[in-house]
């Protein structure tokens, strides 16, 4: 328990010691753009403000993840940023926005006459204001995640056992809320991916972005496939109680229409083993697509060897029944003299 504590103990101090290096990294760097940028004055207290928002932002960024990973995973977990407190940062871009970067004060428009250090400020500041928005759309989604997570769960499990009707009736409780979070994190994922990771001011800063990327991948395509798992069983629901039926060996055989459904399942459930806290249940339910898919293969296989046999039984016998010289022995003569 002390060596768990302490751990604990050292990740958080890593974590506080590298928040406070990207910070110093962040307000050196704005300095060096201070330095030497010769055609434009900007006030001390604007490098330090825009130092301290695209830190902030980032920091935020790197929050809602981690929520986002607890939520899925229904790992308690007090929530560590309010609603109120992304807002804040977001109307502290909208006002940079409507009064610094205009035309009239500070023209960083992306032309030949606008010196290259602006373009870079300009650049970064959409490219942070962009995460910002992200941000929030996170912070609300892992909220709706977090709720619909035990519901998943328990509709698998449902399915697993045969009990179609209730596995449906479960996932319609959250099938448009579903979609809500499908959709949300479809464009943090594009949003996330079309920004260029060279606008922004650190290495840490890439680094953030990226796992905030393939966090969201990595939910947002379990996700989808659970939803196109559910669609089909939602549409054809006494099919799939076939399925389960024939795996549980409560059911001989299946019909060919009934075999193209749990081909189509199968194919969705290839390189899907996590599904956050409702692993386990979706382990089951693949567990009864295999068993059945097993069942249907092994029968198949069987079909095959015997077609095969037959195929070659039938040469052996066509064989017997020629002569050396390319003939056919008398059996074979009297019978079609007969004809």
């Amino acid at each position: 328990m002390f060596s768990i504590m302490k751990k604990h103990a050292t990740r958080k101090a890593l974590a506080i010691t590298t928040a406070i290096l990207v910070v110093i990294a962040t307000i050196l760097l704005y300095q060096n753009f201070v330095q030497t940028q010769s055609n434009q004055d900007i006030d001390k207290s604007l490098e330090k403000k825009l130092a301290e928002l695209f830190v902030k932002t980032i920091i935020y960024c790197n929050k809602t993840k981690e929520d986002m990973i607890k939520s899925y995973y229904r790992i308690p977990h007090i929530i560590p940023l309010t609603r109120n407190e992304i807002l804040e940062l977001l109307t502290q871009y909208s006002n940079l926005e409507k009064t610094l970067f205009i035309p009239e004060n500070f023209p960083f428009t992306n032309t030949s006459q606008t010196p290259e250090l602006q373009q870079i400020l300009w650049r970064a500041f959409r490219s942070y204001y962009t995460i910002a928005n992200d941000t929030l759309i996170a912070y609300n989604t892992n909220r709706e995640l977090e709720e619909i997570m035990p519901v998943i769960a328990k509709s698998l499990s449902y399915l697993a056992k045969c009990d179609v009707e209730n596995g449906i009736n479960e996932y319609l409780k959250i099938e448009p809320k579903l979609t809500k979070v499908i959709n949300n994190l479809n464009k943090i994922y594009y949003d996330l991916s079309s920004i260029d990771k060279e606008t922004l001011l650190s290495k840490e800063h890439r680094k953030t972005i990226q796992e905030a990327i393939n966090t969201t991948a990595k939910i947002l395509t379990s996700l989808t496939k659970y939803k196109q798992i559910m669609t089909l069983i939602k549409n054809n629901p006494e099919k799939y109680k076939q399925i389960c039926l024939y795996a549980h060996d409560q059911l001989d055989n299946i019909t060919k229409d009934v075999q193209q459904l749990l081909w189509k399942l199968a194919n969705i459930l290839q390189n899907l083993s996590n599904l956050g806290s409702a692993t386990n249940n979706l382990n089951a339910f693949i567990d009864t697509i295999n068993n059945a898919l097993y069942k249907e293969t092994t029968i198949l296989n069987n079909q095959g060897n015997q077609g095969s046999n037959q195929q070659g039984q039938g040469s052996n016998q066509q064989n017997q029944n020629t002569s050396p010289s390319g003939g056919s022995d008398a059996g074979y003569h009297n019978l079609t003299e007969t004809d």
